[in-house]
């Protein structure tokens, strides 16, 4: 396993006492790579690392939830039966049981990508 260097965002004990005591202080764990490259990117950029970090994070967007936590397990509840009926109706198909539902399995898929879609737009890639 490799070496995980910490690099901590506090701030020296002769630094420390110039900064009011409402400043939230945490530290963050890198990689070798990662460390090397946020290191790098400080550089050329003229800023700390600890600054670098801060105004990458605030310049985003901030995050914005599209279901609450009621709401999220109501649409995987609802994902998982559809997907079990779906599972249900492919073994008849492809069985031989049931014909003709093709253009029935097409908008299903239409209708999960829309929801995909709408998903991905409000949380991003994950």
């Amino acid at each position: 396993m490799p070496h995980e260097p910490t690099y901590s965002l506090e701030t020296s004990p002769k630094e420390s006492s110039r900064i009011s005591r409402d400043h939230k202080r945490t530290t963050v764990r890198f990689t070798d790579d990662e460390f090397e490259r946020i290191q790098e990117e400080a550089r050329i950029s003229g800023f700390s690392v600890p600054d670098l970090l801060r105004e990458s994070h605030f310049k985003r967007r901030k995050l914005k939830l599209l279901f609450n936590e009621g709401e999220r397990h109501w649409v995987c509840a609802e994902l998982r039966r559809i997907g079990s009926n779906v599972n249900q109706i492919a073994y008849r198909v492809n069985s031989g049981t049931l014909e003709g539902w093709y253009e029935e399995f097409g908008k299903v898929l239409q209708l999960l990508s829309e929801l995909q879609q709408m998903a991905v737009g409000a949380y991003g890639l994950r």
